[in-house]
Protein backbone atom coordinates (compact mmCIF):
# COMPACT_ATOMS: atom_id res chain seq x y z
CA UNK A 1 0.00 0.00 0.00
CA UNK A 2 1.24 3.09 -1.00
CA UNK A 3 1.05 6.36 1.17
CA UNK A 4 -2.12 7.85 -1.13
CA UNK A 5 -4.24 5.07 0.30
CA UNK A 6 -4.07 3.38 -3.48
CA UNK A 7 -2.70 -0.03 -4.14
CA UNK A 8 0.66 -0.73 -5.62
CA UNK A 9 -0.79 -1.57 -9.20
CA UNK A 10 -2.80 1.74 -8.93
CA UNK A 11 0.13 3.56 -8.54
CA UNK A 12 2.90 1.55 -10.34
CA UNK A 13 0.35 2.16 -13.51
CA UNK A 14 -0.35 5.83 -13.23
CA UNK A 15 0.38 6.43 -16.64
CA UNK A 16 -3.10 4.40 -17.92
CA UNK A 17 -5.19 5.94 -15.00
CA UNK A 18 -6.08 9.17 -13.54
CA UNK A 19 -8.05 9.48 -10.22
CA UNK A 20 -10.54 12.12 -9.75
CA UNK A 21 -10.59 13.20 -6.15
CA UNK A 22 -14.15 11.01 -5.19
CA UNK A 23 -11.65 8.40 -5.47
CA UNK A 24 -13.08 6.59 -8.53
CA UNK A 25 -10.38 5.57 -11.50
CA UNK A 26 -10.54 6.33 -14.94
CA UNK A 27 -9.16 5.13 -17.32
CA UNK A 28 -8.12 6.87 -20.20
CA UNK A 29 -9.31 4.53 -22.88
CA UNK A 30 -12.62 5.25 -21.20
CA UNK A 31 -12.32 8.70 -21.93
CA UNK A 32 -10.59 8.11 -26.00
CA UNK A 33 -14.33 6.32 -27.08
CA UNK A 34 -15.79 9.71 -25.93
CA UNK A 35 -18.72 10.15 -24.05
CA UNK A 36 -21.80 9.00 -25.26
CA UNK A 37 -25.04 10.83 -25.06
CA UNK A 38 -27.84 8.89 -23.85
CA UNK A 39 -31.28 8.56 -26.06
CA UNK A 40 -33.69 10.75 -24.34
CA UNK A 41 -30.86 13.47 -23.77
CA UNK A 42 -30.05 13.64 -27.46
CA UNK A 43 -34.38 13.39 -28.47
CA UNK A 44 -34.62 16.47 -26.08
CA UNK A 45 -31.39 18.34 -27.50
CA UNK A 46 -32.62 17.35 -31.06
CA UNK A 47 -35.90 19.19 -30.06
CA UNK A 48 -35.14 22.01 -28.80
CA UNK A 49 -32.65 22.59 -31.87
CA UNK A 50 -35.69 22.04 -34.09
CA UNK A 51 -37.60 24.24 -31.94
CA UNK A 52 -35.50 26.96 -32.54
CA UNK A 53 -35.06 26.46 -36.17
CA UNK A 54 -38.59 27.12 -36.56
CA UNK A 55 -39.21 29.97 -34.15
CA UNK A 56 -36.06 31.83 -36.63
CA UNK A 57 -37.79 30.69 -39.39
CA UNK A 58 -41.67 31.46 -38.62
CA UNK A 59 -40.36 34.65 -37.91
CA UNK A 60 -38.72 35.38 -40.82
CA UNK A 61 -41.75 33.74 -43.42
CA UNK A 62 -44.92 34.43 -41.32
CA UNK A 63 -46.88 37.86 -41.07
CA UNK A 64 -45.41 39.84 -37.85
CA UNK A 65 -46.39 38.59 -34.55
CA UNK A 66 -47.71 41.31 -32.64
CA UNK A 67 -48.11 40.43 -28.95
CA UNK A 68 -49.08 43.18 -26.57
CA UNK A 69 -48.68 42.67 -23.18
CA UNK A 70 -49.84 45.50 -20.99
CA UNK A 71 -50.29 47.75 -23.70
CA UNK A 72 -46.68 46.99 -24.36
CA UNK A 73 -46.26 45.86 -27.83
CA UNK A 74 -43.68 42.48 -28.78
CA UNK A 75 -42.84 42.43 -32.75
CA UNK A 76 -40.38 39.99 -35.06
CA UNK A 77 -38.23 37.32 -33.09
CA UNK A 78 -39.14 38.48 -28.90
CA UNK A 79 -43.62 38.31 -30.47
CA UNK A 80 -42.84 34.81 -32.07
CA UNK A 81 -40.55 33.96 -28.59
CA UNK A 82 -43.73 34.84 -26.50
CA UNK A 83 -46.24 32.79 -28.43
CA UNK A 84 -44.05 29.94 -28.59
CA UNK A 85 -43.67 30.69 -24.17
CA UNK A 86 -47.50 30.62 -24.70
CA UNK A 87 -47.80 27.56 -26.69
CA UNK A 88 -45.49 25.87 -23.92
CA UNK A 89 -47.58 27.28 -20.73
CA UNK A 90 -50.73 25.84 -22.46
CA UNK A 91 -49.26 22.46 -23.18
CA UNK A 92 -47.91 22.52 -19.61
CA UNK A 93 -51.40 23.59 -18.31
CA UNK A 94 -52.77 20.92 -20.18
CA UNK A 95 -50.64 18.31 -19.27
CA UNK A 96 -51.33 19.25 -15.61
CA UNK A 97 -54.80 18.88 -15.95
CA UNK A 98 -54.63 15.49 -17.55
CA UNK A 99 -52.36 14.70 -14.70
CA UNK A 100 -55.88 15.75 -12.34
CA UNK A 101 -58.05 13.81 -14.29
CA UNK A 102 -56.38 10.54 -14.06
CA UNK A 103 -56.19 11.46 -10.29
CA UNK A 104 -59.84 12.13 -9.74
CA UNK A 105 -60.67 8.76 -12.08
CA UNK A 106 -58.59 6.66 -9.83
CA UNK A 107 -59.96 8.24 -6.54
CA UNK A 108 -63.69 7.41 -8.12
CA UNK A 109 -62.63 4.02 -9.62
CA UNK A 110 -61.35 3.19 -5.86
CA UNK A 111 -64.26 4.67 -3.98
CA UNK A 112 -66.50 2.63 -6.62
CA UNK A 113 -64.88 -0.26 -5.34
CA UNK A 114 -65.27 0.10 -1.96
CA UNK A 115 -68.78 0.51 -2.73
CA UNK A 116 -69.20 -2.51 -4.69
CA UNK A 117 -67.52 -4.83 -1.73
CA UNK A 118 -69.83 -3.14 0.82
CA UNK A 119 -72.95 -4.33 -1.28
CA UNK A 120 -70.96 -7.63 -1.60
CA UNK A 121 -70.92 -7.98 2.24
CA UNK A 122 -74.21 -6.70 2.84
CA UNK A 123 -75.40 -9.73 0.74
CA UNK A 124 -73.74 -11.81 2.29
CA UNK A 125 -74.62 -10.60 5.82
CA UNK A 126 -78.23 -11.04 4.20
CA UNK A 127 -78.33 -14.14 2.95
CA UNK A 128 -76.40 -15.46 6.22
CA UNK A 129 -80.07 -16.21 8.02
CA UNK A 130 -80.95 -18.91 5.13
CA UNK A 131 -77.35 -20.57 5.22
CA UNK A 132 -77.68 -21.14 9.01
CA UNK A 133 -79.04 -24.25 8.57
CA UNK A 134 -76.51 -25.45 6.62
CA UNK A 135 -73.55 -24.23 8.82
CA UNK A 136 -75.13 -26.02 11.93
CA UNK A 137 -75.17 -28.87 9.80
CA UNK A 138 -71.19 -28.53 8.74
CA UNK A 139 -70.51 -27.65 12.58
CA UNK A 140 -71.74 -30.96 13.35
CA UNK A 141 -70.27 -32.91 11.27
CA UNK A 142 -67.00 -31.37 12.02
CA UNK A 143 -67.23 -32.07 15.34
CA UNK A 144 -67.84 -35.66 15.07
CA UNK A 145 -64.99 -35.69 12.37
CA UNK A 146 -62.84 -34.15 15.94
CA UNK A 147 -64.09 -37.17 17.80
CA UNK A 148 -63.59 -39.40 16.14
CA UNK A 149 -59.91 -38.77 14.98
CA UNK A 150 -59.44 -37.84 19.01
CA UNK A 151 -60.64 -41.44 19.68
CA UNK A 152 -58.60 -43.05 17.01
CA UNK A 153 -55.06 -41.14 18.19
CA UNK A 154 -55.58 -42.21 21.58
CA UNK A 155 -55.46 -46.25 20.68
Amino acid sequence: MSQQGHSDDDSTNSTAKSHNTAGAVFRHSDFSKGLAMKTTTRNILIALILLAVVAICASGFLPAQHIEINGEEFDGLAGVGLAFAGIGIALLAGVFALICTGFILASVSALLLLVVFAVICGVVFAALPFALPFLILAGIVLLLQRRKSSTGTNV
